[in-house]
């Protein structure tokens, strides 16, 4: 099992060690259960059933509609970081 580092403020923290106490575990049991309850309602990218180039298309799509220096130009690469490092090179 990973072990991670959770900020929280000290209300939450209170309420959540308060709770451990009432139920008899460990503020950790408490927030490991919180959080898997959590991640039960959402729901998995690839239950879409879009493929990943189809998943990686639709953000693309939507800077595409804002930003006319990718729309229309043939001269203008599709990778950003590439038009990037092209407009450097000009410096």
């Amino acid at each position: 099992m990973r072990k991670i580092t959770v900020s929280l403020d000290d209300r939450d923290l209170v309420a959540l060690e308060t709770e451990a106490r009432e139920k008899r575990l460990s503020t950790e049991m408490v927030i490991a259960m919180k959080l898997k309850d959590s991640l039960q309602n959402v729901r998995p990218a690839d239950v879409t059933g879009d493929t990943l180039e189809v998943r990686r298309a639709k953000p693309l799509a939507i800077l595409q509609g804002d930003a006319p220096v990718w729309t229309g130009e043939p001269g203008k690469p599709k990778d950003g970081l590439f038009y990037e490092q092209e407009l450097r090179a000009e410096w």
